[in-house]
């Protein structure tokens, strides 16, 4: 059984058959992609749906990559130019269907963060959140919150975990105001310069 996923990313289309384990993607088309935001990855180019940033480098927003495999829990990629395979796997806690992961991190076109404002634009090249970011650049910079943490982008505080533990992303609005993130032998700090309110 064959089903056309509404995945059409620069001539880029997944289909799906099902056959007894659960479901495999073929890939159809040009999978030359680009990445939509930074993505974290360890050092075996393993990144996560929880967007964990311990011990994790930054691939940057924009990267040119290449799609080789869509299962269930996880996407494989290739940077364009390497030969090493990245893995994209969706936590056990991620309830959104792989298709959306895809849409949210491959597609064929990146923003347009020289367009942004100054907080964004550093917020993004650091890969962290920082006051004064909006809700857009904080996806940019460090990808979607886990959704069991934070189920709705509209909600006032995001969640995600960092070097230290969890760090809670606090909005006014559509800006960042606050990034509470714990320190070793404290309970919750923040990042230099940033202001708790």
């Amino acid at each position: 059984m064959r089903l056309l996923l509404s995945l059409a990313l620069a001539g880029f289309v997944l289909s799906a058959s099902s056959c007894g384990g659960g479901t495999e993607y073929v890939i159809q088309g040009n999978a030359q992609l680009v990445l939509l935001t930074n993505l974290r990855v360890d050092a075996r180019g393993n990144a996560t749906s929880l967007q964990a940033w311990r011990g994790t480098g930054v691939l940057p927003i924009c990267t040119p990559v290449t799609i080789t495999l869509v299962r269930d829990r996880e996407i494989r990629f290739q940077v364009t130019g390497t030969n090493r395979t990245n893995r994209y796997v969706l936590h056990r806690s991620t309830a959104l269907p792989i298709e959306d992961h895809v849409n949210r991190y491959f597609g064929g076109a990146c923003a347009n963060v020289a367009s942004m404002s100054p907080a964004d634009q550093s917020g993004i090249q650091q890969g962290r959140p920082m006051p004064g970011m909006t809700r857009e650049g904080v996806i940019l910079a460090v990808g979607y919150p886990p959704e069991h943490r934070t189920p709705s982008l509209d909600a006032p505080v995001w969640t995600y975990w960092g070097d230290g533990g969890e760090v809670q992303v606090q909005f006014d609005g559509n800006v960042v105001v606050n990034v509470a993130v714990p320190m070793p032998g404290q309970r919750r700090t923040v990042w230099p310069g940033v202001v708790v309110r």
